[in-house]
């Protein structure tokens, strides 16, 4: 079954890791637009885009994990200017200095440390998110906007830029296309946000699954409830036919509500809000299986 798993941080990367579990063909799109931390710093020395996400994305998607995980995110310290800087953020800029690609600078180091997905960015070029608040002030950065007291009126890239031919390829092959979990501002809007990118979601008949966080997020996000999230991206996004979502108790597909068993909502529930990936691969194969029911059982043999 090809996957297309959309989004950035923590969240994108538990659910790589989930579908390469479970044997899926995993492409990931992955937000490029973080200013905060190492990957902020490269981009005001000159980086097109931020590395960090690209980086976990990698990370997760590869089968001797927690080596790679150890080498590329070691944190330089007491070292100078390098002080504070990731491993794995470096190698990708000396390699894309080297290519003059972002994209062929990320399969390079997949190839090297034996990614089993395609990681790719939402585009290659450098782009920020905009926010304009409910007074009508604009915020620039991802920072910023996270650290908003209420949900903005607005949300905006602030040039428009083309995502990789790639990623639209690989919305239109796909069989499913995963949104989430991760923060809703900041890591799955500024994909979603791309012009080609949601007319790619909209052509496409994939099912489209919104995979919501286990609990409620930090932020500006966390004014809005779980159920209205969806609503939120298509005023801000138009619809992209999202016709599933996954939330710790309830699968939702084409507006049918299917409850998860109980042993799966305690496994997923746990003891903190993250996604763990035993958790995910669990609710993704009762996901695959119910989707099986509910859609041509050809495209989901795998399961």
């Amino acid at each position: 079954m090809n996957v297309v798993c959309i989004g950035g941080g923590k969240g994108l990367s538990s659910v790589l890791n989930a579908w390469c579990q479970l044997g899926a063909s995993v492409t990931a799109i992955v937000a490029t637009t973080d200013n905060g931390g190492c990957s902020g710093r490269l981009r005001s020395a000159g980086s097109p885009v931020a590395w960090g996400d690209l980086r976990k994305a990698l990370i997760a998607t590869t089968s001797n994990h927690d080596s790679v995980f150890e080498a590329m995110s070691h944190r330089f310290a007491s070292l100078g200017n390098l002080s504070g800087h990731c491993t794995g953020n470096l190698m990708l800029e000396a390699l894309y200095q080297q290519t003059g690609s972002v994209s062929q600078a990320i399969e390079i180091m997949g190839n090297m440390i034996g990614s089993q997905a395609s990681v790719l960015p939402m585009c290659e070029h450098p782009a920020d998110l905009l926010a304009i608040t409910q007074n009508g002030t604009c915020i620039a950065g991802e920072t910023n906007i996270d650290a908003l007291p209420s949900m903005p009126a607005q949300l905006m890239l602030d040039k428009e830029v083309q995502a990789p031919q790639t990623c639209i390829n690989a919305i239109k092959d796909a069989d499913l296309i995963c949104i989430g979990p991760g923060s809703l501002l900041t890591s799955i809007m500024p994909v979603l946000l791309m012009p080609d990118i949601q007319s790619a979601l909209k052509t496409t008949s994939s099912t489209k699954l919104f995979i919501h966080n286990i609990d409620y997020e930090k932020g500006p996000a966390s004014r809005i409830e779980p159920k209205e999230i969806v609503q939120w991206i298509t005023s801000h996004c138009g619809k992209m036919g999202i016709n599933a979502e996954l939330s710790r108790h309830l699968l939702l597909v084409n507006n049918h509500s299917y409850r998860l068993p109980r042993s799966l909502q305690s496994v997923i529930a746990g003891n903190d809000t993250k996604h763990e990936i035993a958790s995910l691969v669990s609710a993704l194969t009762y996901v695959s299986k119910t989707l099986t029911q509910v859609h041509n059982p050809a495209l989901f043999n795998a399961f």
